[in-house]
Order: C-alpha cells, then structure tokens, then sequence
C-alpha cells in the first residue's frame, strides 16, 4: 500500500517534502553550532579554556567554514602562544567574513606584533570603518600610529579609548609610553586612573610596575609586587 501510494505521487511533492526535510536538518545544525559557540564563549570567559577548546571543535565539525568558530580557536592558540595556528585561523575567519570586527581587531593586533606595518594599518582602518568609536579599534589605531612615530596621532586615538574606556590596558600603556620621559608624573596619573576604573587588571599593574622600576623606585616596586602576589595568589608565573 504504501509503495503505491508513493508511486502516486508527484515528482513535485517529493521534492518538496525531501528539501522541508534537509532544510529541517540544516536549521538543527546551525542551532547546535550556535550553542557550541555560545558554550565556548562562556568558557572564555570564567577561564576554563579546555572545556572552551571542546566545544569550539564540535562547532567546527559541523560547519568548518564559521568564521566565529576560527575567531575562538584564535583565541584559545593566543593563551597556548601557538601564533601560527592563531595566524592561520584568523586569516580564515575573515577569508569567510571580511566584517568580522573581533576577528579584524586581534589580526590587526597580531600583524603590529610581528612587524607587518602595512597589513596592521589596513586592519586598524578596516575596524574604524567597522566601528568607529569602538575603543578596541582606537587603541589598535593608537599602537599603529605609535608604531610609524606619529605620537600626536597616538596619542589622539589613545585619549579617545581612554574616554570611552577609562581602564583600557593598551591605550594606558600607548600613554606611558609618550609621557614616561617627558612627563614621569602624568604617565603615573594614567596609570593610576587605569587602576581605579579597573582595580584587578594585571597588565595595568605590571605595567605600573615597570614605571615604578624605571623611576628606580625599589621600595615601591617590591611593595606593590607583593601585593600582585597576594591579589593573586593562584597566578602562574608570581612568586615571591
């Protein structure tokens, strides 16, 4: 009966049936992507980077073309220092979605760390575009134009990061850096403001530290590396 009743069929109907059925499929593929992607991101974020490595692989297993899936492996080859593999995967992520901010940013950021001057520049001006205000993409800007010594550039960029994001560690450090021989003092104050609109931020304290210790302030560098050390007794590489 059935067999009949398939025979009877219109080759229209089936075809319609069988593409609700793998548009079914797909619409439950990309829902588990996107769980996969948004489990990862959680993961990021409280630190457990293994459970995070996990499910952005069972992302990618399901669609290797996401580009929000290489933008995370990224970040997870950035905590192991695999810069290779971070290379490679957030080439690709933006092979697949050139407006991807997060992914133009960190390419961006990776490209001045290996002295790819040219390819940053068009990075930091590829995520103004993107968003123009976003203090990410003005401190990637500030680095680029400190970068090609254009400190009055830098330090344009730097101070807009700095009033949309007060305790923004990189255009801190931009400061400090066009202010630690001319002005020692305004370069502590950035530091400092740093510090209070961001009290836990390590890379602000490191970086206060090695001002303390330029200024040949010993008594203070090792004061305030002790208390780094029991603010942060589970971090690797503190010791006393």
């Amino acid at each position: 009966i059935m067999r009949e009743r398939i025979s009877g069929c219109r080759p229209g109907i089936i075809v319609a049936v069988s593409a609700a059925l793998l548009l079914g499929a797909c619409g439950g593929d990309e829902e588990r992507q996107a769980e996969f992607l948004a489990q990862a991101q959680a993961f990021i974020d409280e630190g457990n980077y293994e459970k995070a490595r996990i499910d952005v692989k069972n992302a990618l297993q399901i669609n290797s073309n996401s580009a929000q899936g290489l933008y995370l492996m990224a970040l997870l080859d950035e905590r192991e220092k695999n810069w290779q593999a971070m290379y490679g995967n957030l080439k690709g992520a933006l092979q697949i979605d050139p407006n991807h901010f997060e992914a133009t940013v960190k390419y961006g950021q990776l490209n001045l760390l290996v002295n790819n001057q040219d390819e940053a520049k068009r990075l930091s001006e590829a995520a103004l575009a993107l968003q123009p205000d976003n203090p990410d993409a003005l401190a990637l800007a500030a680095s680029v134009a400190l970068r090609n010594d254009d400190r009055e550039t830098a330090r344009q960029y730097a101070q807009q990061t700095l009033d949309a994001d007060p305790g923004h560690a990189s255009a801190v450090a931009i400061m400090v850096a066009l202010y630690a021989e001319e002005d020692p003092q305004q370069a502590m104050a950035y530091i400092d403001a740093g510090r209070e609109a961001k009290p836990d931020d390590i890379p602000i304290r490191l970086l206060k530290l090695q001002v303390l210790d330029s200024q040949g302030r010993t008594d203070d560098v090792i004061a305030e590396y002790k208390a780094l050390i029991a603010d942060n007794p589970d971090q690797a590489g503190f010791s006393t």
